[in-house]
Parts: structure tokens; sequence; C-alpha cells
């Protein structure tokens, strides 16, 4: 799924949340954009991120600590993704939604684009968080997007073509 203010054709810079081993900031450097931070909590992750991308700023701080995030505003960037925690959504696990470990997760990285006056923002999770049973999360989600200015799109898209998984 991905939010957007004003569609943007010229390569930007971007803050990737949940970011994990670098995925979306891959993708988004081929296609021109530059990474200028990266979140996540896990130090394993952190420490392959940092080792194939050492030239990017590294926030460690969870994204529920908001003292950092005047730092992030003050790079500006253009955009901001992110895949946060998708335990509380997955079809593998209790689908507990908005009533699991982290459902804040997801609207705090909303409220980040916010904050950083982002133009755009890409994030990414798990099919479950479109199953009946987590239908009032997302519709949530797509509301507190729609609250802080922006348009919703969302694609569905099976990531077995591109990663050695199977997902139900």
């Amino acid at each position: 799924s991905y939010a957007f203010r004003y569609p943007r054709q010229e390569r930007g810079t971007h803050v990737d949340l949940f970011a994990g081993i670098g995925g979306f900031a891959v993708a988004l450097q081929a296609l021109g954009n530059s990474t200028v931070l990266a979140n996540d909590t896990c130090p394993l992750a952190a420490a392959a991120y940092r080792a194939n991308h050492p030239h990017t700023r590294w926030e460690a701080r969870t994204l529920r600590d908001t003292q950092w995030w005047h730092c992030a505003a003050h790079l500006k960037p253009a955009g901001i993704t992110g895949g946060f925690p998708c335990p509380d959504w997955s079809s593998a696990g209790p689908q507990r939604g908005l009533l699991g470990r982290d459902p804040d997760l997801g609207f705090l990285a909303i409220r980040f684009a916010q904050f950083c006056h982002a133009e755009w923002a890409l994030f990414e999770n798990v099919g479950g968080l479109l199953s009946p049973a987590t239908e009032v999360a997302w519709q949530a989600l797509q509301q507190g997007a729609t609250d802080a200015g922006f348009a919703i799109v969302h694609r569905y898209v099976q990531a077995e073509a591109w990663a050695p998984q199977r997902r139900p």
C-alpha cells in the first residue's frame, strides 16, 4: 500500500522506517532516490543494513520515541518507506489486529510522514492486513492516512514471484 499527497516525478530522498536489512533502500536507490535516514530496532538487521548502506544515517530508537523525529524532519525527505511489523496482521499468527502487540506502529508511521511533511509514503505489509479478521484495523489505517492528507492507493501482490517464500 502507499499513500501520497502530491504526485512527483523527479527523484528524491526518503526515510526508511522499520528498515530491516534494506529492501526499500535497494529498490528506491535503483530508481535514483537517496535514503537519508534508516530506522529499525533490531540489532541484527541494523548490522546488515549498515554493512550494505554505510553512508546512510541510522536511528535505532523506536518510532514511539518521538524525540528523534525532528532530526528526520530536518532532512526534508520527499517520502517515507516502511514495512511495519506484521505479527498483528499475519494469517500465520493470531491476527489480533488492533488488539495485538504493536497495532500503533502503522498509525505512527503515518503520523511520522505527516510530521516530516513528506509528499508520499510507501508501506508494505502482509496480505492478512486485508483479511476480514483485521478489516477494522485496515479501515482505521486508511482513515488515518486520509486524515493526514494522503490519498490512498493499495495493491495486493504475491511475494512468491520475488522472494523464496509462499505466504498463505
